[in-house]
């Protein structure tokens, strides 16, 4: 899974608020009659209100830019020094299949693209609602990004020993379409979290360090979050998540049987429990809770997942 090099961007709502009586079509018409009235006798014509600023904080979108900037520049020069530093072939297809057992490390590398432009994409769109960027066009505008990144990342494997891959494109797309999904629909947001599970396997290349294509050490989960069903709340059950895993071990020359593995089994919030038990004591610095927030959401500690059942094929 090649997007593990991604960094996590940080997500932070921005709101604004106008007066009351500003708006709508009795205050339309209330200002147009005091405009051609004039002012009573014996009174001053008000100043005109100030006009009102579009929301957007140009200091925080200059940052997020950057930081955006920063880490396409850092995943293209991973790219090139891990991935694409042979010699250049023609264009040509790759017959990698998706999830089928004869497939290239049993799917964990398509689950990788899904879990990658997910990250990617809420990343983007977080900094740029931070920045004051209505929540629709900063989620378009991180699905365009990521879109046009990982489209590109697609063509270079296609001269180099990767090959294109339809099955690729397939599950980017898929990974943007979950995270429109998730910044649109607050309610979903606090249901549902795809996250990635990851631990250095033996054969793991200590001298290039190429985790991302580590397979049989990543593990990924759909999480469904027991704080996010309003009628658990003050039950306990609110800190607990089921959720269904899969992975792919034995795959790339690590061992001689291919398996391929979905288990399910539940798990403590731990996110939850840090947001709303410790970080009230250490009181840290509103960042750090948001970073807090996006790293539980997309990674799954393991300490605190146990599987209930587990099905090899």
């Amino acid at each position: 899974m090649r997007t593990l090099i991604i960094l996590a961007l940080l997500a932070a709502p921005a709101s604004g608020a106008s007066a009351p009586g500003e708006s709508g079509l009795l205050g339309f018409l209330e200002s147009g009659l005091a405009s051609t009235a004039g002012p009573g006798p014996g009174k001053t014509a008000d100043a005109p209100p100030p006009a009102e600023e579009d929301g957007i904080d140009a200091t925080k979108l200059l940052v997020s830019s950057g930081l955006v900037s920063s880490v396409i520049g850092g995943y293209l020069v991973y790219g090139y020094t891990k991935w694409w530093d042979d010699e250049l072939e023609p264009f040509h297809y790759s017959d990698e299949g998706a999830l089928q057992k004869d497939s290239y490390v049993g799917g964990v590398d398509k689950f990788g693209h899904l879990w990658g432009c997910l990250v990617l994409h809420r990343g983007i769109s977080g900094l740029l609602q931070w920045s004051g960027v209505d929540p629709l066009p900063a989620t378009l505008v991180g699905a365009g990004l990521v879109q046009a990144l990982f489209l590109f990342a697609e063509i270079e494997d296609a001269f180099y020993d990767y090959g294109w891959s339809d099955a690729d494109i397939v599950f980017n797309l898929l990974g943007s379409a979950l995270g429109l999904a998730l910044d649109l629909l607050p309610a979903l947001d606090d249901l549902v979290d795809f996250r990635v599970w990851y631990r250095p396997t033996p054969y793991l290349n200590r001298r290039d360090f190429n985790v991302a294509e580590d397979y049989s050490g990543q593990k990924f989960f759909l999480v469904l979050k027991g704080g996010g069903v309003p009628f658990l709340e003050g039950t306990g059950l609110e800190y607990l998540e089921l959720w269904a895993g899969y992975d792919a071990p034995g795959y790339r020359r690590y061992r001689e049987r291919r398996e391929r593995r979905v288990f399910f089994g539940l798990s403590l919030d731990l996110g939850r429990v840090i947001r709303e038990f410790l970080f009230p004591v250490l009181r840290p610095p509103e960042v750090a809770e948001i970073a807090s927030d996006f790293l539980f959401e997309h990674w799954q500690p393991y300490p605190v997942h146990a599987p209930v059942y587990q099905h090899t094929f």
